[in-house]
């Protein structure tokens, strides 16, 4: 079972599609897993699109910017569901302020997503982790809506 709430929005149909677009998710990437929790946040002022923070073992919390376009925003938590199930199976992992994936060091002061230059940010689309979550969300999205498709009208 999974349980979510979504935080700051005022819509009660878009509040709906939140919530069931994360169960979608979660249960088509983590079909075993029980009893996790997701709190999903709209926020005004993020430096990028989402954020995915790990409290517990089975406790996330995804911002989104309120910013982004509904389907981006949607594209956004398919995202960050990926990274919940990295951080969850412990293949990403943030210690002392540094990021392992897959029990190697990257230093996460080198890897901030704002003030970037191309390069910069060239590198960071090339991270592992990013690399299967921009993949996935474009199917997990895709996914959803074909399937869902008549609720989000």
């Amino acid at each position: 079972m999974f349980e979510i709430d979504v935080l700051n929005c005022r819509s009660i149909k878009r509040k709906k599609i939140f919530k069931t677009a994360t169960e979608y998710f979660a249960f088509s990437l983590m079909p075993k897993v029980k009893n996790m929790y997701f709190d999903i946040c709209l926020e005004g002022n993020l430096d990028a699109d989402a954020f995915c923070t790990q409290i517990e073992d089975k406790y996330f919390v995804i911002e989104v910017s309120r910013r982004l376009p509904f389907n981006e925003q949607l594209k956004s938590i398919a995202h960050e569901m990926v990274h919940c199930k990295q951080f969850y199976s412990k293949r990403l992992q943030y210690k002392q302020n540094k990021i392992y994936w897959l029990n190697q060091e990257y230093n996460y002061d080198s890897l901030s997503r704002t003030n970037l230059t191309e390069s910069q940010y060239h590198m960071y689309l090339n991270l592992p982790w990013e690399i299967e979550a921009y993949d996935m969300e474009t199917i997990l999205y895709d996914n959803f809506i074909i399937k869902y498709e008549g609720e989000m009208r």
